[in-house]
């Protein structure tokens, strides 16, 4: 870089004249500024500086939000040789005053009269501060005009004197700790990274290139973009109104922005809030998932042809006017200063709105490294700009040198010497990993890790910044410095909690402060915990939790200019709160403090389980769990054989017409149905997430296969402890029926889990595909067997219904059906319906869905291909009363109680056929005797196959209940969680 040049060259070019600059606001909209005319006020500001007495190397305060006379003064001050001090508008007298006394500044330019008054309370502090000039009380005008008197010639000999490695600003940082301190940045730094800017990111400072600045221009993130727009000619617009920005956005359109990671996040949060509010919630979070789906899949290759339409789809119905609320030309944005987050970030690329993530500090002129939108690595700062070199110590410390690197802090040598080596590295203080491509990854400040008593370190950044995305949380703080586990501090978001507040039926008044200990609100919040705790690992989860009373702010001095939060201070300010958290141990799972069922549980069931949850899928699974339950208690003749076994025939046939009952009352199929759909969601997680196949099913498995062993283990200690006893002894091969019930069920749906990473690729791939040839082989199957009678056939086609069922429920989370048209939904309907009906009454299959009493041949047993159609039917007709089923379930009546079997739907199953074995002891026991046939005794007798089998059913609920919920806790990092 040439000695000469500095900041203000790119103004006096003189190549651009008609360029439009900037887009100035007025009274009655927006004004354009060209090149020309930002030359002429740059030039006049300068000369009234000039008369004012301001030499070269002066520091000059800028005190004000970011504004067109921000930029000009910038301009004026560099192009005279003057250094700009800029300091936050919300600064406090006592901050004002450190800066000024600090660096010593002559004069200060300000905006409004509140900041002149903090000025005049603090004056007497700073003998060295002669000027002050306030710019809505029209001073710079002023300026302007005394520099008329001042000869050209005067202001371009200052200029010409100014060199590259002069001090162009010293900014404070804003510092989450101790007193900031100034670093020097020189007209050389600012340049280099401007223009390694513009060369890193040059589809976006490209032609017809403009943007809106909203962040304060005292933070050298806004500061180098304005200097690379001025350099580049890309069209700037200022704004420090953030209430009016979406109108700002609409009215200039911009085709870039830049922001922190906490705008995208609020962003997203109030697009979740305002869609929940207007009924459309499910539709957001599904158009969400399909949105990082498709981003995710443009990393390995081309969007599969069913992702691409879905996302085209909800880009017409959703993603068009998230982008219109950027202004509607927004294709890219630029984030720094923390990091964004994965899911985050594949959200808004997948939207069309791909945020560059970068990273660097005041140190470093801004940027140092950067994601261009040639090379994106989601969840990266991306590669270095040219010119700068990026090294990783051995301690984990990112280091970094080159021009960008300023020369050192404000006459503070020491501190300069603890932060810059000999060599002119920059020890950053933050903790990362490069890969092999060059891709850097910031994990977080080394001063921020926290040591736990047993020895792990954990950086709390991730989990914090996960838990930020959350609707109903404004800030997170982790804490746990040597203490047993990590926990957390909480403030709840504005916006979130009135929504919330809304659905949950609590005062519209009420305050963070009076909800901080409502149990529906913690339950709410603990499961957007848990659900974070399941993609992290297990030192880093969050054990426990306390809401604060209000929320984190600037103002009562517990965050910095940038939203980032001053840790040390909220430490220290709550201090008793983080002791709370550690006075007990903490229990095993704070949701489920009592067991279902207890006073006051189900209340925090409801609660804790997500709004974005398919109501009408959990009632699909409730639904199917009571008929299957009231099924095998009410209907089968259960009777002694000669030899005193049981025996449990089903009397269907015996009700006229009762065969046509089991299509709907043949609830197997809708199991396989949820269980497919579930396993969908959760394997799309395990995907998101990058875990391994292997987890995913060990976990499913796990939640199987733990109650099951409770189950079987009850019963075998029970037979063992009756072989024992006086009198004869059956074993429990006389209970066998019983036994067989659930256990069939399980064992061919935990062969199905085993096959899901599998089968849900070939889905993901291939689709209705899938199906096809699934019902193809079925049908073979059932030629072979029922035809040509090839036993292993019979058996072979028994696995492929199920699995075909199975994939259905593929099928219905993916293409959604319950939302299609409804003469799509009447098609599926219709289709089952009419093949049913050919295969029971012209291809010989039994009209019975269920093994009935003399029957030659079941459909139920082996499955054959009559049942996989039955599973179309019922999907169709539970596609048809989604919208109606919906709306019912959206009423507390009828959730709850949903909410409540869905939690122990393992225990029931489970145990449903013991309580009824159980009843079948009493009754023997009481003196009665079992009946062979369905006479109109028999039938008067049912109350009791419904009252005591209830009664039992409740209290081995009671009992082993806790063992479903203990399993459904994620136990590996990457675990689904709520599926």
């Amino acid at each position: 870089m040439p000695p000469q040049d500095q900041l203000a060259d790119a103004v006096f070019r003189g190549d651009r004249p008609g360029l439009v600059l900037f887009d100035r606001p007025t009274g009655r909209g927006w004004e354009h500024v060209t090149a020309a005319r930002f030359a002429s006020d740059v030039h006049a500001l300068a000369a009234g500086f000039l008369a004012a007495g301001i030499q070269p190397g002066d520091r000059v305060a800028l005190l004000g939000a970011t504004s067109y006379e921000w930029t000009l003064t910038d301009y004026a001050l560099w192009t005279i040789g003057a250094v700009s001090v800029p300091i936050y508008d919300t600064s406090s007298a006592e901050q004002i005053r450190w800066v000024l006394q600090d660096s010593e500044a002559v004069a200060t330019v300000v905006e409004t009269s509140d900041h002149r008054h903090r000025l005049e309370d603090i004056q007497v502090d700073l003998p060295r501060l002669e000027q002050v000039w306030q710019i809505d009380a029209g001073d710079l005008s002023r300026l302007r005009q005394e520099g008329a008197e001042v000869p050209d010639s005067q202001v371009d000999e200052r200029r010409g004197a100014v060199r590259a490695d002069d001090i162009a600003t010293i900014i404070y940082t804003s510092g989450t700790t101790g007193r900031p301190k100034g670093c020097v940045l020189t007209h050389a730094n600012l340049l280099h990274d401007a223009r390694a800017a513009i060369a890193a990111l040059r589809e976006i400072f490209g032609h017809d290139a403009s943007t809106v600045l909203f962040l304060p221009l005292a933070h050298v993130f806004a500061r180098v973009i304005q200097v690379a727009c001025v350099e580049h000619g890309v069209r700037l617009a200022h704004t420090a109104d953030l209430a009016r920005l979406p109108d700002h956005l609409a009215a200039l359109r911009p085709t870039f922005i830049l922001a922190v990671p906490r705008v995208f996040e609020k962003i997203h949060a109030r697009a979740r809030q305002r869609a929940a509010a207007r009924h459309r919630g499910a539709l957001f979070e599904r158009a969400e998932r399909v949105a990082v789906r498709y981003s995710q899949a443009g990393e390995q290759g081309t969007p599969g042809r069913r992702l691409t339409l879905a996302h085209r789809l909800f880009d017409r119905l959703v993603y068009r006017k998230l982008r219109a609320a950027l202004g509607g030309r927004v294709t890219y944005a630029i984030s720094g200063g923390a990091p964004l987050g994965t899911r985050l970030g594949h959200f808004y690329r997948g939207i069309g709105v791909t945020v560059l993530e970068g990273y660097g500090l005041t140190e470093t002129s801004a940027a140092a490294t950067v994601n261009t939108p040639s090379a994106v690595k989601i969840g990266s700062v991306g590669q270095p700009l040219p010119g700068v070199t990026v090294r990783i110590a051995d301690d984990g410390e990112i280091l970094l040198r080159g021009p960008v690197v300023f020369p050192g802090y404000w006459r503070n040598e020491p501190v300069t010497k603890e932060t810059l080596s000999a060599d002119g590295w920059l020890y950053t203080g933050d903790v990362g990993t490069l890969d092999d491509d060059g891709f850097l990854t910031v994990s977080g400040r080394k001063k921020e890790i926290i040591v736990t008593v047993g020895g792990k370190n954990v950086l709390p950044a991730e989990l914090e910044d996960r838990l930020r995305t959350h609707p109903l949380i404004s800030q997170v703080v982790a804490v746990g410095d040597q203490r047993p586990f990590i926990a957390g501090l909480i403030t709840l978001d504005e916006e979130g909690l009135a929504a919330w507040k809304r659905n949950a039926g609590k005062p519209a008044a009420a305050t963070p402060a009076q909800l901080r200990d409502d149990p529906d609100l913690l339950a709410r919040l603990q499961t957007a915990i848990d659900e974070v705790n399941a993609t992290v690992s297990r030192a880093e989860r969050m054990r426990r939790f306390s809401v604060l009373p209000g929320d984190l702010t600037e103002a009562h001095g517990y965050l910095t200019p940038t939203l980032k939060v001053r840790r040390s201070r909220v430490l220290r300010d709550f201090a008793a709160d983080v002791d709370a958290l550690y006075r007990t141990c903490p229990p095993r799972r704070r949701r489920w403090s009592r067991a279902p069922g207890t006073p006051g549980a189900l209340d925090r069931l409801v609660s804790a389980t997500p709004e974005t949850r398919d109501r009408v899928v959990d009632a699909a699974r409730a639904l199917s769990i009571v008929v299957v339950t009231l099924w095998h208690w009410t209907l089968p003749v259960t009777h002694r054989t000669a030899a005193g076994d049981l025996a449990m025939p089903n009397p269907i046939d015996a009700v006229p017409g009762g065969w046509l009952a089991t299509w709907v009352l043949q609830i197997m199929p809708v199991f396989f149905l949820v269980g497919g759909y579930a396993n969908w969601a959760g394997w799309q997680r395990t995907q998101a997430n990058k875990d391994p196949a292997g987890r995913f099913v060990a976990d499913r498995l796990r939640r199987l296969s733990v109650p099951t062993a409770v189950w079987v283990g009850v019963w075998l200690a029970g037979e063992l402890i009756a072989a024992t006893l006086p009198g004869p002894h059956r074993w429990m091969w006389q209970w066998f029926p019983g036994y067989l019930t659930p256990l069939w069920f399980l064992a061919v749906y935990s062969l199905l889990i085993v096959t899901v990473p599998v089968t849900a690729t070939l889905h993901a791939r291939h689709g209705a595909g899938t199906l096809a040839v699934l019902a193809g082989l079925i049908a073979a199957g059932s030629v072979l067997g029922r035809g040509v009678g090839l036993a292993w056939a019979a058996w072979a086609t028994l696995a492929l219904v199920w699995l075909f069922c199975h994939q259905l429920g593929y099928a219905w989370r993916t293409w959604q059906l319950g939302r299609r048209p409804s003469a799509q939904r009447l098609a599926v309907t219709g289709a089952g319906l009419l093949t049913l009906v050919v295969l029971t009454v012209f291809a010989g299959y039994p009209r019975s869905m269920v093994g009935t009493v003399g029957d030659a041949e079941s459909n139920i047993f082996p499955t054959n291909a009559a049942i996989a159609v039955l599973a179309v039917f019922q999907l169709g007709l539970l596609a048809l009363i989604t919208p109606t089923a919906a709306r019912l379930l959206h009423r507390p009546r009828v959730w709850k109680p949903v909410v409540a079997l869905n939690v122990v739907a393992i225990t029931v199953f489970l145990w449903h056929m013991t309580a009824y074995l159980i009843a079948l002891w009493i009754y023997e026991r009481l003196g009665h005797t079992l009946l062979a046939e369905p006479t109109a005794h028999w039938w008067a007798q049912r109350w009791f196959w419904l009252l005591v089998p209830m009664v039992v059913l409740l209290v081995l609920v009671a009992v082993f209940a806790r063992v479903e919920i203990m399993v459904r806790r994620p136990r590996r990092r990457g675990a689904t969680v709520g599926e």
